[in-house]
């Protein structure tokens, strides 16, 4: 993973001021995001604060590249950045998915939402 992205992540991710957010990239009524809006925060995608929203594939369009319309639409309900977002941040779809499910809780074992400062420990210890 990017270092310089990593420990910009880390930092916002301990910051007792941050509200978490589970199943929301963003509320924009309250400010919180979930551990995968901080990132996208810190890599400086730039946010679309009109609504509160899921993952709105939408809002990745400087990173999306060139699509077609039906490449548009085929994507148009994907959850996670797109996979040059990926690149940059150096962070695989794979652990983007680890780390939401760990925002978020997970239904299929029944585990409890993590906290930041928890998805921060594991972040730092497997990236």
């Amino acid at each position: 993973m990017d270092k310089k992205i990593k420990e910009k992540w880390l930092k916002e991710l301990r910051d007792p001021k941050n509200e978490q957010a589970q199943q929301m990239l963003l509320i924009a009524e309250t400010g919180a995001r979930c551990c995968i809006g901080v990132l996208s925060d810190v890599a400086g995608v730039e946010r679309n604060d009109n609504h509160a929203r899921k993952y709105d594939y939408c809002q990745w369009t400087a990173w999306r590249g060139e699509l077609s319309p039906e490449e548009e639409a085929m994507h148009e309900d994907d959850e996670l950045p797109p996979p040059n977002f990926e690149s940059f941040v150096g962070l695989p779809q794979g652990a983007m998915d680890k780390l939401s499910m760990m925002n978020d809780g997970s239904s299929s074992d029944m585990a409890e939402p993590k906290s930041f400062a928890q998805i921060a420990d594991y972040i730092e210890e497997n990236y």
